[in-house]
C-alpha cells in the first residue's frame, strides 16, 4: 500500500506480513521458525502473535485496572470525608431542631437514626451521579479507541470496543456508597444524638 510505503519508507519492499498457520499448530514455535529461517537469510524479522498481543493488551488493561481502583479509593475517601463535613454543619444548623425534637419525647436513637439514614442518602446520591458519569465516560472511550484502530479502506475490519456494565456490579457500588455516607456521618449523628435539650434550645 502507498500510505504504508510512505510511513515506513523502501518503496517497494514488503515491510509486514500476516502469516495464518494450520489448525493444531504451535504459535510459538512457528514464530520462533521464521524468525530463525530469516535470521539466516541475513534478514531479522520481529515477530508477534495473536497470544503474544493479547498478553500486552491484557497487561495494559491490568495496570488501568489497578490505577483506576486507587483512583476510586482515593475518590471514596475524598466523598466520605465530604459527606462528614455536610453532615457536621447540618448538626450545627439544626442544632435548635433537635432540642425541639428532644423536648417532645425524640430519644437519642431517633435523632442518631435520622441523621445516618440522611447522610447514607447522601452516599448513595453521590453513587448514582458517579455512575452515570463512569458510564458515560468508558462508553466515549469506547468509540474513540475503536476510531482511533480503524484502518482506512477496510471498514469491515473496524475493531469495536464497549464496556460491560453488570447489574450486581452497579446494585454493589450503590450500597457500598450507601454504607460509606452511614459511616461517615456516623461522627456527627452521634454528635447530635448526645445533644442536651435544653443546650441546643439555647444555641444561636
Amino acid at each position: 500500500m502507498p500510505a504504508l510505503e510512505q510511513l515506513y519508507g523502501g518503496e517497494g519492499k514488503v515491510s509486514e506480513v500476516l502469516i495464518e498457520v494450520a489448525d493444531g499448530t504451535d504459535v510459538m514455535q512457528a514464530s520462533s521458525a521464521i524468525k530463525t529461517l530469516y535470521a539466516n537469510l541475513g534478514t531479522p524479522v520481529v515477530t508477534t502473535s495473536a497470544e503474544e498481543m493479547s498478553q500486552r493488551i491484557m497487561g495494559v488493561l491490568g495496570g488501568i485496572q489497578t490505577s483506576l481502583t486507587a483512583i476510586a479509593a482515593i475518590a471514596l475517601l475524598v466523598g466520605a470525608i465530604g459527606v462528614m463535613n455536610t453532615m457536621y454543619t447540618s448538626v450545627l444548623e439544626r442544632t435548635r431542631h433537635i432540642g425541639i425534637m428532644k423536648a417532645v419525647g425524640a430519644k437519642d436513637r431517633h435523632v442518631l437514626e435520622l441523621f445516618l439514614i440522611e447522610s447514607g442518602l447522601l452516599g448513595l446520591v453521590g453513587g448514582a451521579i458517579g455512575i452515570l458519569v463512569g458510564v458515560g465516560i468508558s462508553s466515549a472511550a469506547g468509540g474513540v479507541l475503536a476510531g482511533s484502530l480503524t484502518v482506512p479502506g477496510m471498514q469491515g475490519a473496524s475493531p469495536s470496543f464497549s464496556a460491560v456494565y453488570s447489574p450486581w456490579l452497579i446494585i454493589g457500588t450503590l450500597l457500598l456508597s450507601a454504607v460509606v455516607g452511614a459511616l461517615a456521618g456516623s461522627l456527627p449523628a452521634r454528635r447530635a444524638a448526645k445533644l442536651k435539650p435544653v443546650e441546643a434550645l439555647r444555641y444561636e
